[in-house]
């Protein structure tokens, strides 16, 4: 599939997602789709036709929700990318887009399965921030940012 995708549209750049065997396909999946902005946001539904409400983030309600905006610039979710930061010792880092965030593991100077680890860390995070956003939509759970990793 994934080599269909680049002889139809050879401008996708493989190199920024790495496919990773330490994370399950649905993480996988969750991540590809953030980085092609393929997720069912306010953002992209509107764009479908399928939302009409105003295009507000769920999380801090004071910016449009887009794909960077929810995983790169939205404050709540920041948190979990300082946590992320101080738990797999990393220097902080300017993301400003989830290809950025993506793309913070190649970084990281030692071996590569340091690497492919906060790669895997770095993928878990965008699949439970979207997890927790859906569960404050659809179930109304508040968002609690200690349990979202």
């Amino acid at each position: 599939m994934k080599k269909l995708l680049y002889k139809v549209n050879p401008s996708i750049q493989s190199s920024i997602l790495e496919w990773n065997n330490w994370v399950p396909l649905k993480v996988k999946a969750i991540s590809w789709r953030a980085l092609h902005n393929h997720l069912p946001i306010s953002e992209n539904l509107i764009k479908r036709s399928i939302l009409y409400s105003p295009d507000i983030c769920v999380c801090c309600t004071t910016a449009g929700e887009s794909v960077d905006h929810i995983f790169a610039s939205c404050y709540v979710e920041n948190v979990v990318w300082q946590r992320v930061n101080v738990w797999c010792n990393l220097q902080p880092v300017n993301t400003s887009s989830v290809r950025d965030i993506l793309l913070v593991y190649k970084q990281v100077p030692d071996f590569e399965h340091r690497r492919k680890m906060v790669q895997a860390i770095i993928m878990v995070a965008i699949w439970c921030l979207l997890r927790a956003r859906n569960k404050l939509i659809f179930e109304n759970k508040p968002l609690k940012m200690e349990n979202v990793i």
